[in-house]
């Protein structure tokens, strides 16, 4: 599988946890982290590997900011 299709379910995920009235984490590092996967999306259906797991790499860190 490829980036693009990890980072699409990843974002499918980030933003139920988003979601979830739950929640209490920072909602302003969850968007920078859908943001991230939305540019490792686009850059992956683009064929810019590369770019693509950078993109993927700066989401986990903002998700990984956001539960610590």
């Amino acid at each position: 599988m490829d980036v693009a299709k990890h980072a699409e379910m990843a974002k499918n995920h980030a933003n139920a946890a988003k979601a979830d009235k739950h929640n209490k984490y920072d909602n302003k590092k969850m968007d920078d982290g859908i943001k991230c996967l939305d540019g490792a999306i686009r850059e992956g259906m683009d064929g810019n590997a590369e770019a693509a797991r950078k993109a993927a790499n700066d989401a986990l860190k903002h998700f990984t900011e956001v539960t610590n």
